[in-house]
This record gives structure tokens, C-alpha cells and sequence, in this order.
């Protein structure tokens, strides 16, 4: 009985090592950062009626990260946003619990152009259209809970 429980504990002791050390790998390696960076554009542009970019990531990622190069167009070409780079930090429990909660954002050289072609539709909404919610859903979906807190702009410009 002792033998068993002993070979129980050395095999959930090398489990957990093994997702620490997949942990470290993904959070605090270039090559970890590159797949996470993958995954969010993968993620983001799946929500998104246009093209998102990020040109890459740094910082550990199991806090907050910067992004360089960030943009978004339409799916013409067209630019929404684009910024040199973004800071932010988080909390990894808040993308547990179906919420982006930001904080500590600090955006870089940001350029926004907010445009309505006559008899067209704004491009944000073009972007990202509403989308009618089932009465019956009262559960947010991922996503639907977003929050900016601390938000610096550093030499931007909206037109």
C-alpha cells in the first residue's frame, strides 16, 4: 500500500513539475511568446470583420506583455488602428472567469481613423458588428466583458 501511494506521489510530483516547466516554456521563452502571440491573433481576428496584427510580444506573460506593432484594418486595407506598441498588464484570472480586465495600459504613437463612407456604415461597426443576443442566454460570452483602467496614450492622433 505505502509502495503504491509513494509511486502515486512521484507520478503527480512529475505532472507538476512538467506543467511548470511548460508554464515557464510558454510564458518566458521567444518561442513560447511567439505561439502565444499566434494563438491571440488567431483568437482576436476570429472576433474581428478585418485584418488584426500584432508584429510581436515580449515581457512575462503570466502578468502582462507588450505588443509591437499593432494594427487593425478592414478587410479592404483600409486602417482602424495602429499603434508602434501596447503595455498592459492583467490578471490570468480574469480570462478565466470570460472577462478582459486591462489595466495599466500604455499605448504608443497610436494612429485612430474612425470613417463613415456615405450611405455606409461606420468601419468599427463594419469591424465588429452587434450581434442580437438571445433573450434565453443570460450567460456573457468570452469577451463581452471589457475593461481599460489606467490607460496612457503617448503621442497619438485620431482622425
Amino acid at each position: 500500500m505505502r509502495r503504491r501511494l509513494f509511486r502515486l506521489l512521484v507520478v503527480l510530483s512529475a505532472v507538476a513539475l512538467l506543467g511548470v516547466i511548460t508554464m515557464f516554456m510558454l510564458t518566458n521563452t521567444d518561442v513560447g511568446r511567439e505561439r502565444v502571440r499566434r494563438f491571440v491573433v488567431g483568437v482576436l481576428a476570429g472576433q474581428t470583420h478585418g485584418i488584426f496584427k500584432v508584429g510581436s510580444m515580449s515581457g512575462d506573460l503570466l502578468n502582462g506583455s507588450t505588443l509591437v506593432g499593432v494594427s487593425i484594418t478592414d478587410s479592404a486595407g483600409h486602417p482602424f488602428f495602429k499603434a508602434d506598441s501596447v503595455t498592459l498588464r492583467y490578471a490570468l484570472s480574469g480570462f478565466l472567469s470570460n472577462h478582459l480586465d486591462f489595466f495599466d495600459v500604455v499605448v504608443y504613437h497610436p494612429d485612430v481613423h474612425v470613417s463613415r463612407p456615405p450611405n455606409g456604415a461606420w468601419n468599427y461597426r463594419v469591424l465588429w458588428p452587434s450581434t442580437p443576443r438571445n433573450p434565453a442566454d443570460t450567460v456573457p460570452s468570452w469577451g463581452a466583458w471589457v475593461r481599460l483602467t489606467n490607460v496612457t496614450v503617448v503621442g497619438g492622433h485620431v482622425t
